[in-house]
């Protein structure tokens, strides 16, 4: 799944545009905010019911993980500042399960995923306010 995502979001990046007219980072609408964050609550609810029905430890912040990070990753993909919030918050996240499940060097790599999301984060927005008129 998350392939699939990665392959739209180069050929979205790439399609159509040139060095001229790169597509241009930028934040989501108050009306989309509320579509993803809906969208990615009922995946994460729905995929928790899931996995808790099949016995899955954690089942819930497992599917918080998920869910988040999906949604992070198609908005990464459509270059909308909010999926670096998505993964800050994935990966942090993801540390406490990591931890509780006692998968400590994973939890230190998503350690290091979530200092890699703040840098996006930061540089994303500095290209924004460089673009502004």
């Amino acid at each position: 799944m998350f392939f699939a995502a990665l392959a739209y979001g180069w050929v979205h990046w790439t399609r159509g545009r040139d060095a001229e007219h790169p597509l241009p980072v930028a934040w989501l609408s108050s009306r989309a905010r509320v579509a993803w964050g809906t969208g990615t609550l009922a995946l994460w609810l729905g995929w928790g019911a899931l996995m808790h029905r099949v016995g899955a430890d954690l089942a819930y912040a497992d599917a918080f993980v998920f869910a988040v990070s999906l949604a992070s990753q198609w908005l990464q993909a459509r270059k909308q500042l909010e999926n670096w919030i998505g993964w800050m918050v994935a990966n942090a996240v993801a540390i406490g399960v990591f931890w509780t499940k006692g998968y400590y060097w994973f939890a230190v790599l998503y350690a290091v995923f979530g200092l890699m999301a703040l840098a996006g984060f930061r540089a994303w927005r500095r290209t924004m306010r460089e673009a502004a008129p």
